[in-house]
């Protein structure tokens, strides 16, 4: 995966895109985690180890907005018994 950073503001960039630290992170766990993917529990432990726990929910509003802004870039982050980072459906067709 591409990564650096953004020239302007300084965040990290994933795929050409700034994203927050936290986003960062969450991309950078799902996307070691490889095809067979990651829980909601373990990105929950090893994201936010140093804060407090989230629920379920949050994790997925986070992958929600990743995900908005990665439209037009051919990935996404998927969730199928595990958050995944895949081709879009629209680019592999």
């Amino acid at each position: 995966m591409k990564r650096g950073f953004c020239y302007g503001c300084g965040k990290p960039t994933r795929l050409g895109i700034a994203f927050s630290p936290l986003k960062t992170r969450i991309i950078d766990a799902v996307d070691r985690a490889g095809p067979d993917g990651i829980s909601a529990f373990e990105l929950n432990r090893i994201i936010f180890a140093n804060r407090r726990n989230v629920g379920e929910a949050c994790i997925r509003a986070h992958v929600f907005q990743i995900n908005q802004a990665l439209k037009g870039t051919g990935y996404r982050i998927k969730s199928h018994g595990g958050f995944r980072l895949e081709l879009a459906k629209e680019a592999a067709e």
